[in-house]
């Protein structure tokens, strides 16, 4: 816009009144169409003659009729200006110090006054450069007659829409006339760039430096006495070990793979008669033989044609007198050897008696190819998952990880025959009896059940009044619920006087295998520091150990690496340790089924134990309980400590 010099006050205040006179005129012509009054100083009221109020500005008076029109005026000026307007406009010049003071000019006279002021046409300004986006770049680059070089750097990235757009390609015929060489640019031009995921930004990341630091290695680790992992030796290994090392390992699974599979039953499998005159598949008796069973006990004689025949069986016998082949032999021979899903569920109240009833059954099926799966507490998940996966047909767990199992649904029953409830009296003390009933709710309504126990109480009868059918009651010599082979024995002894009436003992009878029972961890603990300190081989069990570490102390006791076990009444069920000479109730047992448990670890199979008893000043009360279940077979002695 230029700007050009405006004519003085005292020329333009003529036509200011003229171009009022002609405002004034027009408006008097058309009443419905009035320029409005753009006023920038504020509008105040006066009163008037007739006592009403109305505007005024810059000293001018209106009346109340011209107020009400001033919206119309004001619409019919501001359009008459915008059609008046010229192409420029003209900006006045500053005025000398000797002219007369300016008045404020008001945006109605400045609209009236600009047709007659000379004005200076002037080209329109350039816009404003826009912002450009990626896509304009990119069609950009395109049209652009670049020099004989084209830059060659990286092409940036390209949305989707741009690298769609046809704008490239239309502007390519207009760019060949004028600058080949830029068809050479677009030619080389890349196709476009996908967005890079954090996958192949991965794959891209070279690999060599950590390629270079890995190093295989073999670390040995074992646990110690007080349950902590120490690492024994590292040794790295070569690549050419690695790989020998992966490859026997491929090939060691595949054998172990190939040796599990069942094979498949191409004719009806052979019967022999066998085991104290039991009808068996050929393959089941052989296994039996193996494992030295020549002659069944009381309850396995009477439970297992029973279960044989298809019915529900509640068998109550001692412990240590063979009930876990009691439902064992019939249970390998119900197993179908050709399907490879879960067949029979077993539940136990430990993870001893599971592991310990696990190998058992895997012993007496290893002949038919049946596949046996251990699943509780403890254990690696990872492991149960792979044998699940694997086609396991017999579940032996704990109620708490089999409900775990069936919340995360790697493990269905649809298929099970055959249930067995072992220890029931054992799961209603531990509180197990709520998940067993969601278990056997999950079951199919046609299995045969069978439960074992050692005591039947009224809860476990009434549980299997609800979830059997039938059911035929095998009890085996119900008036003694103690193993006669057992000599039982108590000693009166001081609270404080325990561990030195122990060492009596141990030292006067020198017993092959002894377990000793506390009655909480910390007494279980605090037993087992002292004998330490005596410099006696001790290892102690209980809840609180980790079940690697249980089964380590398990696994040396029963080798015989380790002489004598501390424990609680968790190790009062399912163990089968036929070495076990001396059971010792340290601290004497609140309930009689647990006395029963207790001094049922020894004198198994046929074989005679010892069972020993500490009385302190206020168990007289638990004595009275345990002489009703011995039937005068407790007797008392007196220690050599107090001789």
């Amino acid at each position: 816009m230029q700007l050009v010099d405006s004519p003085p006050d005292s020329e333009r205040a003529p036509a200011r009144r003229r171009a009022t006179k002609r405002a004034r005129s027009a408006d008097a012509a058309t009443p419905e169409v009035v320029t409005p009054l753009k006023l920038e100083r504020p509008t105040r009221r006066v009163r008037t003659s007739a006592g009403e109020r109305a505007p005024e500005r810059f000293g001018a008076t209106q009346t109340t009729q011209e107020a009400a029109s001033a919206p119309t005026r004001r619409r019919a000026r501001k359009s008459e200006a915008v059609v008046a307007q010229p192409e420029t406009v003209a900006v006045p010049t500053a005025v000398e110090p000797d002219a007369a003071p300016k008045r404020r000019r008001s945006r109605k006279v400045e609209a009236v006054a600009a047709p007659e002021i000379a004005v200076v046409p002037e080209a329109a300004p350039a816009p404003a450069p826009k912002r450009r986006t990626r896509k304009a770049e990119t069609v950009a680059a395109t049209e652009a007659v670049a020099g004989p070089e084209v830059s060659p750097s990286a092409p940036k990235r390209r949305t989707r829409k741009a690298a769609v757009a046809p704008a490239a390609a239309d502007a390519v015929p207009a760019v060949v006339e004028t600058a080949p060489t830029v068809v050479d640019a677009v030619a080389a031009e890349p196709a476009p760039m996908r967005r890079r995921t954090r996958k192949a930004a991965a794959a891209a990341t070279p690999t060599d430096d950590l390629a270079a630091d890995f190093v295989p290695t073999i670390t040995r680790i074992r646990v110690n006495r007080r349950g902590e992992r120490v690492v024994t030796s590292e040794k790295q290994l070569d690549p050419g070990e690695l790989r020998r090392r992966r490859r026997l390992r491929r090939e060691q699974l595949a054998a172990a793979l190939e040796a599990s599979t069942p094979t498949p039953l191409a004719a009806e499998p052979t019967y022999v008669t066998g085991f104290g005159g039991l009808t068996l598949t050929e393959q089941t008796a052989r296994a039996l033989e193996e494992m030295n069973y020549r002659e069944p006990t009381e309850i396995q004689a009477k439970s297992i044609p029973l279960l044989l025949e298809g019915k529900d069986v509640v068998g109550q016998a001692q412990t240590g007198t063979g009930k876990t082949a009691a439902f064992g032999i019939p249970l390998v021979e119900r197993i179908d050897p050709t399907m490879l899903v879960v067949q029979a569920l077993v539940l136990a109240p430990t993870r001893e008696l599971a592991s310990q009833i696990t190998a058992e059954v895997a012993k007496i099926g290893r002949r038919r190819g049946v596949r046996v799966a251990a699943i509780y507490g403890g254990a690696s998940m990872g492991a149960q998952l792979s044998e699940l996966k694997r086609g396991a047909q017999v579940v032996v767990g704990t109620p708490g990880r089999i409900l775990d199992h069936l919340k995360r649904g790697t493990l269905s029953f649809e298929s099970v025959s055959y249930l067995v409830l072992d220890e029931a009296d054992r799961m209603l003390d531990m509180g197990f009896m709520p998940d067993v009933e969601r278990i056997l709710r999950r079951t199919p309504r046609g299995r045969q059940t069978a439960l074992f126990s050692a005591t039947i109480p009224t809860v476990v009868r009434i549980i299997s009044r609800r979830h059997m059918r039938d059911a035929v009651t095998v009890q085996v010599q119900p008036e003694e619920r103690t193993v006669t082979s057992v000599d039982q024995i108590f000693y009166e002894v001081a609270e404080r006087d325990k561990p030195e009436a122990l060492r009596a003992v141990l030292h006067e009878q020198t017993p092959e295998r002894a377990m000793v029972f506390c009655r909480t961890q910390i007494a279980v603990d605090r037993l087992t520091r002292i004998l330490r300190r005596d410099g006696i081989a001790v290892e102690a069990i209980h809840g609180s150990l980790g079940q690697g570490q249980r089964e380590r102390v398990l696994a040396d006791f029963r080798r015989g690496a380790v002489t004598l076990l501390i424990a609680t009444n968790l190790a009062a069920r399912g163990l089968d340790i036929p070495e076990v000479s001396h059971v010792i109730n340290y601290d004497i047992p609140e309930e009689s089924e647990s006395y029963v448990h207790r001094i049922g670890r020894t004198a198994r199979m046929g074989r005679e134990g010892v069972a020993i008893t500490f009385v302190a000043e206020w168990d007289e009360k638990s004595l009275a309980e345990i002489k009703k279940v011995t039937n005068g077979a407790l007797r008392q002695e007196r220690l050599s400590l107090y001789a």
